[in-house]
Formats: C-alpha cells, structure tokens, sequence
C-alpha cells in the first residue's frame, strides 16, 4: 500500500514493470523472513532459549546465504 501510495504522490502510473518490482520486492521480503524464522526454530530445537537464539540468528546469517 505504502508503495502504491508513493507512486501517486510522484505522479506514476501502475504499470507492468512497477507491479514487476513491488511482487519481486515482497517476495524477497517474504523470503528474508522465513529464512529468519527457521533460523531461530533451529536454534530453540537446539536447546537455546528465545533470548540468546535471536541475537545467534543475526550473526549465523551471511548475505551469500540468501
């Protein structure tokens, strides 16, 4: 919605390539998060708790894992 929004406040229209680059922007954004969810389900079935499993989720990813 926000992107759709900026769009007219800019003045542009909905095209092909604008809905192209908003569904592939969602879909890495979905993506990113599942990739982060797993990660922490993997470190509380390892035994971590809720507290230290986050801040072990943010240094076990690299961008080449994505």
């Amino acid at each position: 919605m926000g992107a759709i929004a900026l769009l007219a406040v800019f003045g542009e229209t909905l095209n092909i390539m604008t809905m192209g680059g908003i569904a592939l922007a969602v879909g890495i954004l979905v993506d990113d998060a599942t990739v982060t969810i797993e990660n922490i389900n993997w470190h509380l079935e390892h035994g971590k708790d809720v507290r230290t499993s986050m801040p072990r989720r943010v240094l076990g990813l690299h961008p080449q894992d994505f």
